[in-house]
């Protein structure tokens, strides 16, 4: 019984994987966190339902159900499962208004992103002007000091004239 056994003598390199992309990068660490995920998906979810508000709120945020005031959410005893987070005390329901209103916090925070980065590059701007002139006038005074340090041990060495 004879058994052969093959050897390769070829040597082939194993290729490298390709290099990612910056934001294929990104992807993978960030997948990896299930918490940065789940943030993720929640606002995704806060965002669809803020697009489409018209589709998905139950009721108009503005109608007033009178003869259900102050209704509690409705798991709860006395409340009602076509006011799933229960009304106000003028018969508005709690959902609704919510869905509605996160339409106005995103658009708040559109216009607050870009209005505090466009802040912050006008102050960056002012603080580096001025650490420039700082600047300038530091080597300036330093140079003058220079100017009259030299002048003042030319002046003070035997048989130098003037």
């Amino acid at each position: 019984m004879t058994t052969s056994t093959k050897t390769s003598t070829t040597n082939t390199p194993l290729a490298a994987p390709a290099p990612m992309t910056p934001m294929q990068e990104f992807w993978h660490y960030f997948s990896s966190n299930k918490g940065a995920v789940a943030g993720l998906v929640v606002i995704l979810i806060i965002c669809f339902m803020a697009v489409f508000a018209n589709l998905v709120a139950p009721h108009s945020p503005s109608d007033q159900y009178r003869d259900a005031l102050l209704l509690p959410p409705a798991w709860l005893e006395g409340g009602n499962w076509s006011f799933v987070l229960g009304t106000d005390d003028v018969g508005r329901d709690i959902l609704s208004r919510l869905i509605y209103g996160s339409r106005l916090s995103i658009a708040v925070g559109i216009v607050a992103v870009p209005a505090s980065i466009l802040a912050g590059a006008f102050v960056d701007i002012l603080q580096n002007n001025a650490e420039k002139r700082r600047k300038e006038r530091y080597e300036a005074a330093v140079k003058m000091q220079r100017l009259f340090l030299k002048k003042k041990a030319g002046k003070s060495t035997p048989g130098s004239s003037g």
